[in-house]
């Protein structure tokens, strides 16, 4: 559950990431 758990939090930062970088890449 654990290792699920984790994986979840890292996909989700993953499209968080994503997200701020296209944020980033108008911005500049």
């Amino acid at each position: 559950a654990m290792v699920r758990k984790v994986m979840d939090l890292e996909r989700k930062n993953n499209k968080e990431m994503r997200r701020r970088g296209k944020e980033f890449k108008d911005s500049a």
